[in-house]
């Protein structure tokens, strides 16, 4: 986990858009200068009773940064996600400093001299020898917290969870994508793993988790939701382990459901609404489209859910971060080629593909041989 934070650590030096109303740097209050030139004052305090962080422990930090003539450089705030790093990793010297001095809840001006941020050579739009500002604000610490006793609920799997909170948006099934952010500890308290140090929260189909913790846990919540779960070996890593999770043990994880995405659901047309091509493709039309339909070798780009006849999903790409992208009579299907050439971008598409245009007698596991496919497309617009 360490090699993978080295290489994503480290400050995004990003213009901020240029119509962005940009903060002005904050009034000093109570300035004080460590050893090494760094200048600090305290703009709101925390938990004073908690403890600061230690060196390889990993924070979650919201920040603004200015370069000397007051422009905003970079900001988590603006971005709307906080920002996670190593104590001693590879953010600049002036924040693994800094960030030592504070307690959860407490922000800070610092005042960074070049020799702690970017030197000599500087960091675009960061020109050499720059003192830059910084506005940091110090959210939380991730140590492993544990599960209070007296509010303690336990499923049928045996997993041990604790509600932080219930959440207020919709809950999900196994057919909706969900958005969620996780930090997972080993059986020890050590941090494992966690999705905060990415770009963006994971974002899966809830049937298609890859463990048992996260398909029962995103269930036990709604949209906004937090909870705290103490997973059993068989809903986690099982006899594998990874990592600094050991083989056949006890993993501890906290869970909060950013949003969930409802997606498409299994729905089979009745026999009067299909219309059939000569080919034996069956389809029903839920939205026109407009413009032209592709044409053999057009590059197309689509959304879709997939489901056998009896209603079991086996594939979808509304999880993905991109649409599913192929050349019409290309590496797909025939049911697919024939059927989006019959669509208009923008249109919405029910298909119900017979077995000798999709994979025949063979099957492609999980789909099995001569099986009936339905598939829910949504042909998108070309840029």
């Amino acid at each position: 986990m360490l090699a993978r934070l080295a290489r994503i650590l480290g400050l995004c030096a990003l213009a901020a858009p240029a119509d962005a109303q940009e903060p002005p740097i904050p009034a000093d209050t109570e300035v004080q200068q460590t050893a090494s030139g760094l200048e600090y004052c305290f703009l709101a305090r925390g938990n004073g009773a908690a403890a600061r962080p230690e060196r390889q422990q990993v924070v979650r930090v919201h920040y603004t940064g200015w370069l000397p003539d007051g422009t905003v450089f970079d900001s988590s705030r603006r971005r709307g996600r906080a920002y996670a790093f190593e104590v001693g990793g590879g953010v600049i010297a002036g924040w693994n400093e800094g960030i030592r001095l504070m307690r959860p809840g407490d922000r800070v001006k610092l005042t960074v001299p070049p020799q702690l941020a970017y030197g000599a050579t500087g960091r675009p739009p960061i020109a050499p020898d720059a003192t830059l500002v910084f506005d940091l604000e110090l959210l939380d610490v991730l140590v492993l917290q544990p599960l209070d006793p007296e509010r303690v609920s336990i499923s049928d799997t045996s997993l041990r969870y604790q509600i932080l909170r219930e959440g207020s948006g919709p809950a999900c099934t196994d057919e909706d994508v969900v958005e969620f952010e996780y930090v997972v500890y080993n059986e020890q308290g050590v941090l494992a793993d966690t999705s905060i140090i990415r770009d963006k929260p994971h974002k899966y189909m809830v049937g298609d988790l890859p463990f048992g913790v996260l398909r029962e846990g995103v269930k036990l919540l709604r949209e906004g939701g937090r909870a705290r779960f103490q997973a059993p070996p068989e809903l986690a890593f099982g006899a594998q382990g990874k990592g600094p999770i050991a083989p056949n043990t006890v993993t501890h994880w906290d869970l909060e459901i950013v949003e969930v995405l409802q997606v498409p659901r299994f729905a089979m047309p009745a026999e009067n609404e299909w219309r059939t091509t000569a080919s034996g493709l069956k389809y029903v039309v839920l939205e026109e489209g407009r413009g032209e339909a592709p044409q053999r070798y057009d590059q197309v780009a689509c959304h879709y859910m997939g489901w056998l006849a009896d209603g079991t999903y086996f594939d979808g790409s509304y999880a993905a971060e991109e649409p599913y992208s192929f050349v019409v009579g290309g590496r797909v299907i025939e049911g697919w080629s024939e059927g989006v050439q019959l669509m208009k971008p923008g249109a919405v598409y029910r298909f119900l593909v017979p077995p000798h245009l999709a994979y025949g007698e063979r099957g492609n596991p999980p789909i099995p041989p001569n099986a009936e496919l339905l598939f829910h497309i949504e042909l998108l617009p070309g840029e």
